[in-house]
């Protein structure tokens, strides 16, 4: 069982609404045309959330049951997106299929699935002396939840703050556009490289759509 903190006390009345974190899982594409799977991450908060422990950069937010581990410097933006790929993050960004401001990083490791998977996004806390992983947003798909398909391969949590295990706040829909062409090269790519304290490199894509960027690659 899964048992989550409430918004408000309500002794000796019904439970109020569930309270959900600020950054959640907003979007799973699961049956990808192109082969290409995503994580979506949404800062609902008005302030920048770091993905990361700001006073020690190495350590940084995680997505248990994708195995993966956001590389350091990655910042969601108020009420902005972060794209965590399942392939190389380059190819979803010119995919196309990117609004323009998104950084999208990547890869993870286990593809997801439609059936019996739990994601959990964490963030790294300091407890006794030793780094330990809370709870930030918890996703766990089974039986009772729409089935992503063919034409409509995205599982879209509505509303986002919803309780993430909840089936009855997801829904799937059909991919995102942005208008232009990627074949036409519409979509570029900025990127940019991040060394951690530790010396290791990290490389974020950002997708922009600006043509006045065009001159510079």
């Amino acid at each position: 069982d899964l048992f989550a903190p409430l918004q408000t006390a309500t002794p000796g009345g019904p439970n109020a609404d569930v309270q959900v974190g600020l950054v959640v899982i907003s979007q799973m594409r699961i049956i990808p045309g192109d082969g290409v799977q995503w994580i979506e991450l949404t800062n609902l908060s008005d302030q920048p959330a770091p993905l990361y422990v700001p006073e020690q950069p190495e350590q940084t937010w995680t997505i248990a049951g994708a195995l993966f581990k956001l590389p350091s410097g990655i910042t969601a933006p108020p009420g902005g997106k972060v794209l965590v790929a399942g392939s190389a993050p380059g190819t979803l960004c010119m995919s196309g299929q990117v609004a323009a401001g998104v950084r999208v990083t990547g890869p993870f490791v286990m593809p997801l699935s439609d059936s019996g998977m739990r994601l959990t996004l964490q963030r790294p806390i300091a407890w006794g002396g030793h780094w330990i992983d809370a709870v930030v947003d918890v996703v766990e798909l089974g039986a009772g939840w729409p089935l992503p398909g063919e034409l409509h391969p995205i599982l879209e949590r509505n509303p986002l703050s919803g309780f993430g295990p909840d089936a009855a706040n997801w829904q799937a829909v059909a991919p995102p556009t942005t208008g232009g062409n990627s074949s036409a090269g519409d979509f570029l790519c900025l990127f940019e490289v991040i060394t951690g304290d530790d010396g290791a490199n990290s490389l974020h894509w950002i997708a922009t759509h600006d043509p006045a960027i065009r001159q510079y690659i």
